[in-house]
Formats: structure tokens, C-alpha cells, sequence
């Protein structure tokens, strides 16, 4: 499946994959079938275990339970992923302030 993000390279070689999910095959175009494989298989996973705690739903209401989790899961990650990328930034501002504070001693004390 096509990737929404900034980092999607449009010239990359598309292939065919058939995936099951819900016991419905779907044919995909991608352009990294390993990783649809993967999707794939963990929207299925999901699925299943969604449809052993709720018997009593349907097909669509379980689809959209997992594309919720998923959603879910999305979010949690992309904000660690901001705060683990502000807190390197700030340690890597930290150590050029002592590096330049240490080269600035060593230049003083070489004159």
C-alpha cells in the first residue's frame, strides 16, 4: 500500500500482493510487500483476538475496534517518538555547550 508521508519515494518499483484479513482476500498494490505482509498479518491478529473478547460483533464493528487500536497505537508512538527526539535534541545541546565550554578553557589556558 502506498505510504502517506513525507519519506514515500513515488519511483519506487509498485508490486502485487493478496492478503487475507477477515477472511477476505484483498489484492494490494505496494511498494514494500514485506511490510504489507506484516500489516496484513497484525490487522488479522488483531482481528482475531477483537473477535474472541466480542462475540456478539460484527465483521465492520471488529474492523473499525482494530483500526481504532491501531490509530491508537499510532498516536502513543508518534508522540514517544517526538518526546525521545526533544529530549536527544536537548542532550545534544547540552553537550556541544561543554565541548565548546572545554574548548574555550583549553584555548585560554594554551595562550
Amino acid at each position: 500500500m502506498r505510504k502517506f508521508d513525507q519519506c514515500n519515494d513515488d519511483d519506487a518499483p509498485m508490486t502485487t500482493v493478496t492478503v487475507t484479513i477477515g477472511g477476505r482476500q484483498f489484492r494490494l498494490r505496494c511498494d514494500d510487500q514485506e511490510r504489507t505482509l506484516r500489516a496484513a498479518a497484525e490487522i488479522e491478529r488483531l482481528l482475531e483476538v477483537l473477535r474472541q473478547d466480542s462475540t456478539d460483533q460484527s465483521t465492520p464493528t471488529l474492523a473499525i475496534l482494530a483500526a481504532l487500536n491501531i490509530a491508537e497505537r499510532h498516536d502513543w508512538l508518534s508522540q514517544h517518538h517526538r518526546q525521545t527526539i526533544e529530549y536527544l535534541c536537548s542532550e545534544l545541546r547540552a553537550m556541544r555547550s561543554h565541548l565548546e565550554q572545554a574548548i574555550t578553557e583549553a584555548v585560554a589556558m594554551a595562550a
